[in-house]
């Protein structure tokens, strides 16, 4: 229990997560050096686990170097913070008008500062397919603000905008490096989960796209997470859901059936769209039939990103429920069942950041 208790309330807050796994490391290696050098029985046991602790606490030191001196090649690091959800650091490039976020050394998103769009297709997707689906929308609410992109483009529209964002840190690093305008829209710093339960609003659209790293929290990918959201919806209301998933690992992975099985356990029809690059897409409805009201516009989308938000509006998959289960608050075993997709994905994503 102590040792919980010095993780989540001292650790996590105040120190990056490399250095705080550093330190423990250090911390257990000379722990067990000085069980073998007190009680150790012989010389040579002692001197083979110091010099064993020594090598370790070195190359560990070794390892976390590039990840915290803040040096890159092709990028100035701008700002570095610790948060409760991990190291966030802004990033922008010294060749082109890119500015990146990173939480943990993976890309949460990117942005130009000169043309003020998004410079990653799920921001647009997100947006678009709620457009199409939804012609009329007048109410949203955001699970998972970011840096407030996709929020600020309802709001600019005019709608009605709640947003919820679980990490603080988000909304002063938006303001300062992403033109996020607090003023557009409401923002509530809380878990989505207990906002979704308790709120008293109903809305024309709510859009999820909650994240830790490479994953959506498993809590908010259940039944009941989508029965609250459900709940919060008007009786012509759009449930907008952006995950992971890799069609190449598996012909039909077991997260991504289970998404679509339990979300058609708790709505009357589901789409799903992908842009083909792990960014995977479901919409949801009460409706008898969905379908796109009106083509998705490419008029804001940045010139890099035409392509492939394009696509991803096309194309548009299926997964047999077979391969899947209703997932529930009771029984939720998709971080073991995923372990492999989300490794693969995890690993994308940082080598990504690696090579900055």
């Amino acid at each position: 229990m102590a040792g919980a208790l010095v993780a989540g309330l001292w650790l996590i807050p105040s120190f990056q997560n490399a250095s705080s796994l550093h330190a423990t490391a250090a911390a257990l290696c000379a722990l067990s050096t000085l069980y073998f050098i007190v009680w150790g029985r012989r010389w040579v046991v002692r001197m083979v686990a110091a010099g064993i602790a020594v090598a370790i606490c070195i190359g560990g030191n070794q390892a976390i170097k590039p990840l915290t001196r803040g040096v890159y090649e092709q990028w100035t690091e701008l700002e570095r913070r610790n948060s409760p959800f991990g190291l966030m650091q802004i990033l922008q490039s010294k060749l082109t008008p890119q500015r990146a976020l990173i939480n943990d050394f993976l890309m949460q998103n990117s942005y130009d500062p000169q043309t003020r769009h998004s410079l990653l297709a799920f921001s647009y997707m997100e947006h678009g397919l709620a457009r199409a689906y939804h012609t009329n929308a007048n109410s949203v609410l955001v699970i998972g603000m970011g840096v407030g992109i996709v929020p600020g483009a309802f709001a600019e529209e005019g709608a009605r905008v709640d947003t919820v964002e679980i990490n603080p840190a988000y909304v002063d690093l938006g303001v300062k490096y992403f033109d996020l305008d607090t003023n557009k829209f409401r923002i509530f710093i809380e878990d989505g989960r207990y906002f979704m339960r308790r709120s008293q609003s109903r809305y024309d659209l709510v859009i999820m796209d909650a994240f830790l790293g490479d994953s959506p929290p498993s809590h908010l990918m259940t039944r009941e997470s989508f029965e609250s959201a459900r709940q919060l919806l008007n009786s012509d209301g759009l449930f907008v859901l952006n995950s992971f998933g890799d069609f190449d690992l598996a012909p039909d992975p077991f997260f991504l059936a289970s998404m679509h099985k339990t979300l058609a356990a708790v709505f009357r029809t589901v789409k799903i769209h992908s842009t083909g690059n792990g960014n995977v897409f479901f919409v949801a409805s009460m409706r008898e039939t969905l379908e796109m009201q009106q083509r998705p516009s490419l008029r804001k989308v940045h010139a890099t990103k035409v392509p492939e938000v394009r696509k991803g509006y096309a194309n548009m998959i299926t997964t047999d429920p077979a391969h899947g289960m209703v997932l529930t608050d009771d029984y939720n075993p998709v971080e073991v069942r995923d372990a492999r997709n989300r490794e693969r994905i995890r690993r994308a994503m940082a080598e990504a950041v690696r090579k900055f």
